[in-house]
């Protein structure tokens, strides 16, 4: 009499073969076992089915037909195929992913949250950082973006791990922000509140200054708008870092006022007025023609779509008509790229941006120019950039149902061709971007190499689909 599994097994598949028995194990890194994983199984590519899942021991085991199969191992939406034949053993195991949280001194950070890409642009928690600023997870060997969240700041990471122990470890650092507030006597005053805006919409509440006035935090590399506040007065200003490890500081000054007798930012432009068209302020009953510019950021930021974002930033601008954002291939000769007119009078905090797409590999130098009404011209610094072709390419998810995207360093024209296991041709993309999304869900499962070709340089790939 034929086994009760065998037979269930078989007739869900649609075969009356003779039942060849077929055993699985499944373990993690170290080699302990791994239950609750589920088992899924594919022949003549056909749509995988559930078998079952793995015992405390990691095992499982059913009767198949006799012949080649798909077999397919997951966890927490990893997985791992193998092709492997019935009768046999099929052996699965999983990788160790590691994750290190540093501050900007290169210490560790504990009680950091960190993520997962598991699907689409969906991230799972798996765990915050202990004393040690590492959090792990076990994976199915393959490509994986993580992301850590601080303090509403975060910083993705990519990292790939093949079957090993000890798979690696991807290292995030965090950037240092911060601020002194002295009184007027230049002693430090304390309770002084600090907001920064961490997202379109979200203002957050970061702490308040110590007795020695002062306020330090580390938070992921960005652009935060901050507000220090007291005695129902204001500032603002906005903080810049662009990579971890680096540090920025902001010590501002508070007056006494001596009706109320409080700390605060009572004086400066911000109790003053503008009026007119631009050409004068006033600064008390003095009426003042000037002239100003005080550009506080200047950057260039590559964007997803390969392009490079221009972004200044100013904190005063008075008397100022138009800024016209140049571009240089060798620093010297420059030409117009954008314009952009100026928000007129204003002593608080502008942003202006531009896009620069037609970007050849080496460097290229910006600069902005600032022309006031009265016909006056002036340069902000010169930034550079480096297009550097020589980043590796990536190819991502791996395995992958049917969506696989191709992420250049760069906006570059690329072709893309696909050949199967035996070397035939199956596909050829072309494109020009920075990333490019292929559809290989019409492809059979198995393994398939994938050949990225841009500007003289070609990387193979090999991915699994499933």
């Amino acid at each position: 009499m034929r086994p009760v599994l065998a037979l269930s097994l078989l007739t869900l598949f649609g075969l009356f073969a003779e039942a060849a028995p077929v055993k699985f194990e499944v373990l993690n890194s170290e080699g302990e076992p791994l239950s609750n994983i589920s088992i899924e199984a594919s022949q003549n590519n056909e749509a995988y089915k559930l078998l079952g899942q793995t015992n405390s021991d990691g095992l499982f085991s059913a009767d198949l037909a006799e012949g080649d199969w798909d077999f397919k191992a997951s966890k927490n939406k990893s997985f791992q195929i193998v092709h492997s034949s019935a009768p046999g053993k099929v052996s699965f195991k999983t990788a160790n992913f590691q994750v290190r949280i540093v501050n900007s001194f290169g210490k560790n950070q504990s009680d950091v949250e960190v993520f997962y890409n598991d699907e689409g642009e969906h991230f799972q928690s798996i765990g915050t950082t202990g004393q040690n600023g590492r959090v792990k997870t076990e994976l199915f060997p393959g490509t994986y973006r993580f992301k850590a969240v601080k303090d509403h700041s975060n910083a993705v990471g990519t990292q790939t791990v093949s079957a090993c122990a000890n798979g690696g470890t991807l290292i995030l650092q965090t950037a240092f922000y911060g601020i002194h507030v002295e009184k007027a006597d230049g002693a430090g005053l304390s309770n002084v509140k600090v907001m920064a805006k961490m997202g379109p919409g979200k203002e957050v509440n970061l702490g308040n200054t110590d007795e020695n006035g002062k306020f330090d935090i580390e938070l992921f590399a960005g652009v935060y708008p901050f507000e220090v506040s007291v005695n129902g007065s204001s500032t603002k200003e906005v903080l810049a870092l662009f990579g971890g490890g680096t540090s920025k500081s902001w010590v501002l000054k508070t007056e006494f006022d001596k009706q109320s007798g409080l700390e605060g930012f009572f004086g400066g432009f911000e109790s003053n007025s503008f009026y007119g068209r631009g050409e004068a302020f006033k600064l008390g009953d003095e009426e003042i023609e000037q002239y100003s510019v005080d550009i506080m950021h200047f950057t260039a930021v590559q964007t997803a779509q390969g392009a490079y974002e221009l972004q200044w930033i100013s904190r005063e601008e008075i008397g100022l008509d138009y800024y016209t954002l140049e571009v240089s291939e060798d620093g010297k000769i420059f030409v117009p790229l954008a314009e952009r007119r100026s928000s007129g009078n204003s002593i608080r905090i502008q942003s202006y941006s531009a896009n620069h797409f037609q970007i050849e590999p080496g460097p290229a130098y910006f600069r902005i120019k600032q022309t006031f009404k009265n016909g006056d011209i002036r340069y902000s610094k010169v930034i550079a950039i480096n297009t550097d072709t020589d980043a590796p390419y990536l190819a991502y998810p791996n395995p992958t149902q049917g969506h696989l995207f191709i992420e250049l360093p760069m906006v570059q024209d690329a072709t893309v061709i696909v050949y199967d296991v035996n070397g035939a041709f199956v596909a050829e993309h072309k494109f020009s971007a920075i990333q490019h999304e292929m559809d290989l869900s019409s492809f059979a499962k198995g393994l398939y190499f994938i050949h990225i070709n841009s500007k003289g340089k070609t990387e193979i790939h090999k991915i699994t689909k499933y």
